[in-house]
């Protein structure tokens, strides 16, 4: 009999959350629903979308790597969702006020191009409907 070894796949970008194993990591990944249903609604796409994807990996990652800045007794889910706003309202003050371009931030915000773009016509579209909003209030 021929027994053949097969190595455990190293965790990959779609399993990050599920790798995590300290209990900081446990109760963040118990919030993966939430933060990628308010991703999705921000970009205004599918949960399954990839670039809602990368943006819920980018969310665990900092939440990961942020986590000592969780002041005792703060609620974590709050917390978590206001890393997911983070990166569109960054992407767009490194567009229109430092004028850096699609690339630029990508590599800054370590996303990939087609996620800057599509937050910043998401962050445009957002705007655009707060100002007729409020054009419309007396």
């Amino acid at each position: 009999m021929l027994l053949v070894h097969m190595p455990t796949p190293a965790p990959t970008r779609a399993t990050m959350p599920d790798a995590v194993t300290d209990s900081f990591g446990e109760d963040a990944a118990a919030h993966i629903p939430i933060i990628r249903a308010v991703i999705a609604s921000v970009l205004h796409e599918r949960r399954d979308h990839p670039d809602v994807e990368d943006c819920v990996h980018d969310v665990v990652r900092r939440a990961l790597e942020g986590r000592a800045r969780l002041r005792p007794n703060e609620a974590l889910r709050p917390w978590l969702l206001g890393i997911a706003t983070h990166g569109q309202r960054k992407a767009m003050l490194m567009f229109h006020l430092e004028g850096l371009g699609y690339q630029d931030i990508a590599e800054q915000l370590e996303v990939p191009l087609g996620t800057v773009a599509t937050w910043i016509s998401r962050g445009r579209r957002t705007i655009a409907t707060e100002l007729r909003l409020q054009a419309r209030e007396p």
